[in-house]
C-alpha cells in the first residue's frame, strides 16, 4: 500500500495453486474520489439518521401525550368519584392501565375518611358526657 497526496496504490501477489506466485496485480486510485465518495456515504448516513431521529422522537412525544392525556382522564374520574357520596357508581368511570390502582387509591380514601368521621362522632361523644 502506498499513499500520496492526490494518488495511491495498493498491490497484492498473484499465486497458483501450488502456492507460487507467478505475478501481482496493483491497483492506483485517486484519493480525491475516494474522499468525495467518503463524504456523500457520510452525508447520506447523516441524513438518514436526522430522520430516524425526528421520526422516533414525533412517535415518542406522540406516545407521551396518549399516556398523559389517559393518567389525566384517570385521575379526574378519581377526583370526581372521591368528590360523591355514591361509590358505587364511579366505578363504570375508571378505566385504562391504571384502573385497579386508582380504585385502590379511592377506597383508601375513603376508608380513611370514614374512620375519620367515626373518630370524630366518638370524640363528640365523649365531649357531650
Amino acid at each position: 500500500m502506498v499513499h500520496a497526496d492526490d494518488e495511491s496504490a495498493v498491490g497484492i501477489a498473484v499465486q497458483n495453486n501450488f502456492g507460487l506466485t507467478i505475478g501481482h496485480l496493483a491497483l492506483r486510485y485517486s484519493q480525491e474520489q475516494v474522499r468525495a465518495n467518503a463524504f456523500v456515504v457520510a452525508r447520506g448516513l447523516a441524513l438518514n439518521s436526522l430522520g430516524i431521529f425526528v421520526v422516533a422522537a414525533t412517535l415518542a412525544s406522540l406516545a407521551l401525550l396518549r399516556v398523559m392525556n389517559g393518567l389525566g382522564r384517570e385521575m379526574l374520574a378519581v377526583e370526581a368519584a372521591l368528590r360523591t357520596d355514591d361509590p358505587g357508581r364511579s366505578r363504570g368511570t375508571l378505566r385504562g392501565p391504571f384502573r385497579a390502582a386508582l380504585r385502590r387509591f379511592g377506597e383508601t380514601v375513603r376508608e380513611a375518611e370514614t374512620e375519620l368521621t367515626e373518630a370524630r362522632a366518638q370524640l363528640q361523644r365523649g365531649a357531650g358526657t
